[in-house]
């Protein structure tokens, strides 16, 4: 029946190439096709057949039940190759009429190459080609356990091949086939691509039945095929590791050695580790290494991630709050594991575990990095009449409680050498600004030049602001060890006797305060005798020790040196020299 395209309805039209329905949009030219390539197709299978220009038959597949133009070509049951092997193979038995139909297989042919040409690929005639079993293939076939049927018309292989073939499926399609000692001759290429579509599937989906209770020779001889083509393979992957080795990375180097480790134990013995191992180009060492150490060949995040997971064990244990050391300690007795301190410590702050028992304090911290940064050397060491006057300033505050409940901050600045006092300055607040008034206060009592400026490590005098003013004078700073008050001691003692003999408790105001240390100031200089200096005043004791000789001086240092040396010998055992 010769055709052309029908309306099926107003606007719905068959394509005769594909057979699929299309519409046809009113008011517009007639479509034939329904698609561009649908058209060009049909323009080569016509000039291929002689027949350009003429519709052919439309029939319907046997196997997918799609329509199909013939064009001439008598007898065809299926639109494509395709259906024709699916059809035979389906339901693992052939269908009756289809091994008769050479002429429309032919025909078959001609439009799944049409189809492949219309993609741009080109094939040979001769893979495509149908050739005749012999009858010698037939009878081999009989005792094959992988065939189910074999006649002249086509091979019908079994589920249980394609599920032992597919550990070999990349040797190829062929050389499966010999392996199972099946002529690859008898498949056409069309067949051997469905054989090998199947094979990755691992067959039609159905279980296998096995192999049958009676072994016959060709069975056995088929099973020693697949021992020696799977030898081959193994020993070739096995070379392939081995000769990129060098080129392994660490993490793959351990996956490979965890693979083989997974390998089963051969039960003749031929793939020994020691064999494997050697094949594979990997040395004893480092195979055990990779094996006893789960870690080895990580990343350093792969490796916290598994140590994330026993620290946090003990971290959690019982619910009680743990710090790094207890952590530490209970990591072995519930895990078995031993990871170090530091690591447990770096865990826990990489993971967020922080507890907070006995945590840092962070002010304190900062004070010790910024006493470690600002600290200065003790350059007096103890010798404070060792000196010429003038040539040392030593200096401390110390707090005053007067009036009802009110308190006061005292800066004194002395000569150590003859006790004079240089600055007396009272304040309210203990800042830098009454350590920087005190410091300036010595202009009108200068120190000599490159002279000892030397304090405690109180906080005023870590100050890098104070330091600069210090040196800005020309002066090196000192300080005293910490805590130590006997490096300081002149100082000391003066806060001593001005607390002892001044009633400066009774002041109401910071005015009468500031008053009273003014008279006390004066009276310390210039009235208050000193019973171990020649019972001179501070000022007078100055102006004694500024008109010796070079030569009375040096006696004079020789005497305070002896004194130096007692002082010393006592207080060495009890307070060692900061």
């Amino acid at each position: 029946m010769k055709i052309t395209p029908d309306i099926i309805h107003d606007q719905t039209r068959i394509c005769p190439v594909c057979g699929k329905e299309y519409l046809q949009p009113i008011g517009r030219k007639e479509k034939k096709y329904c698609s561009t390539n649908c058209r060009q197709t049909d323009w080569k299978r016509k000039r291929r057949n002689g027949t350009a220009g003429s519709a052919g038959d439309v029939l319907i597949c046997a196997c997918c039940g799609m329509p199909f133009l013939t064009y001439g070509a008598k007898g065809r049951k299926f639109c494509s190759q395709e259906c024709y092997i699916g059809y035979r193979f389906r339901d693992g038995s052939n269908h009756e009429g289809v091994e008769n139909a050479g002429e429309s297989m032919a025909a078959a042919g001609s439009e799944s190459d049409a189809d492949t040409n219309a993609k741009g690929e080109d094939r040979d005639d001769q893979n495509i080609r149908w050739k005749q079993i012999d009858e010698g293939d037939i009878r081999r076939y009989i005792d094959n356990p992988y065939v189910l049927e074999a006649d002249d018309s086509g091979v019908l292989l079994s589920d249980l091949f394609y599920a032992d073939a597919k550990g070999l499926l990349e040797i190829g399609v062929d050389r499966v086939l010999a392996v199972f000692e099946i002529n690859p001759v008898n498949f056409s290429f069309l067949e051997k691509r469905h054989i090998k579509m199947l094979i990755g599937r691992g067959g039609s989906g159905h279980e296998p039945e096995g192999m049958p209770a009676e072994v016959t020779d060709t069975a056995l001889r088929i099973m020693w095929n697949r021992m020696a083509e799977t030898d081959r393979l193994v020993r070739r992957r096995l070379a392939e590791i081995g000769e990129n080795s060098s080129e392994i990375k660490p993490r793959e180097r351990r996956d490979i050695c965890l693979m083989l480790k997974s390998f089963p134990k051969d039960p003749w013995k031929i793939y020994t580790k020691s064999l494997v191992i050697k094949i594979a180009n990997i040395s004893r060492d480092c195979y055990y290494g990779y094996l006893r150490n789960e870690k080895r060949g990580l990343c350093i995040d792969e490796r916290d991630a598994i140590d994330e997971k026993y620290v946090r064990l003990a971290f959690e244990y019982k619910g009680y709050k743990k710090g790094v050391r207890l952590v530490y300690m209970l990591i072995p007795t519930l895990t078995g594991k031993k990871i170090g301190i530091d690591r447990v410590r770096r865990i826990m702050g990489k993971y967020g575990m922080d507890c907070g028992v006995r945590k840092a304090n962070a002010s304190r911290q900062a004070a010790a990095e910024r006493l470690e940064k600002y600290r200065k050397p003790d350059l007096l060491k103890r010798m404070f009449r060792l000196h010429r006057p003038n040539e040392v300033r030593i200096t401390d505050v110390t707090y005053l409680g007067y009036g009802e409940n009110r308190q006061a901050y005292d800066s004194a600045l002395m000569d150590p050498v003859t006790d004079v006092l240089v600055a007396f300055v009272v304040s309210e607040s203990n800042n830098l600004e009454l350590a920087k008034e005190t410091l300036h206060m010595m202009d009108s009592h200068p120190c000599a030049d490159g002279g000892i400026f030397h304090s405690d490590q109180g906080s005023l005098y870590l100050s890098p602001e104070f330091q600069d003013e210090v040196e800005k004078l020309g002066l090196r700073q000192s300080m005293s060890k910490r805590g130590n008050c006997w490096d300081n001691a002149p100082q000391e003692s003066f806060f001593g006797h001005f607390k002892d003999e001044c009633s400066y408790e009774e002041c109401k105001t910071i005015d009468e305060l500031r008053k009273a240390i003014e008279d006390y100031a004066w009276y310390y200089n210039n009235e208050r005798g000193m019973w171990g200096r020649k019972h001179l005043t501070p000022v007078k004791y100055e102006e004694y020790l500024l008109s010796l000789s070079e030569e009375e001086y040096g006696e004079y240092l020789e005497v305070e040196e002896k004194k130096y040396d007692q002082g010393n010998q006592i207080l060495k055992p009890v307070m060692p020299l900061g």
